[in-house]
Order: structure tokens, then sequence, then C-alpha cells
């Protein structure tokens, strides 16, 4: 098993605030520490999972987030890999109303050469 921690951020600030229809503050920040395992199940399939936990600051009005997900992911042969991934997390976003905004999601992906 491996362990990882990470810190993760981001920040803009915005000068065009006049659109409407998405999460488009005028000054976004966010911070947050990420504790990561990785857990090789055998050795074509992987198992990592993510905790995060920070703050984010939107406009001035600061409030905490926190994030998880779940990563499984396989390797069918040298050149083909699979993936899926659920998480959930509450970190504003682009699609989102701003602070607060929940999310669930799950993905799949199949990489290989072309």
């Amino acid at each position: 098993a491996t362990l990882g921690l990470q810190w993760y951020g981001r920040r803009f600030k915005n000068d065009n605030v006049s659109t409407v229809g998405y999460f488009n503050p005028e000054r976004f920040h966010e911070q947050q520490l990420r504790f990561i395992l990785g857990y090789p199940m055998n050795p074509n399939l992987v198992l990592r999972a993510t905790l995060s936990v920070g703050t984010q600051t939107v406009n001035n009005d600061s409030t905490g987030t926190s994030a998880m997900d779940i990563l499984l992911d396989s390797r069918l042969r040298r050149d083909r890999r699979a993936q899926i991934k659920l998480g959930h997390g509450d970190s504003a976003a682009f699609n989102s109303t701003g602070a607060g905004y929940r999310q669930s999601y799950v993905s799949a992906s199949l990489s290989m050469p072309w």
C-alpha cells in the first residue's frame, strides 16, 4: 500500500461578472489537503482512495469543503487500461450555483493507442 499527501489550490479573479447563467464570482479561492491511499489488489489492478478537506472563499464568504473519490484502475493489456471512478464533493464549480454545491459522480474510461 502507498500513502500520499497533496496540497491542491485554485484561485481566480474575474473582471467581467455581468455574465449570468453559471457560477461567475468576482473572486474565488480554494485550498484543500488531500490524503491518498493506493492499494495494489494484484499486479494489474490498483485501488486508489482520496479524501480531501479544505476551505473555499467566494467573494469574501468562506466555507469548508470536502471531497472523496475511489478509483479502480485496471491494466487490461500492456497498452490498454480501464478505469472506474466514483466520487462526491461540495466545492464550487463552473456549472454550480456557488459555495455549498454538492455533486456526486461516476465515470468510466478505456484508454488505448490509436
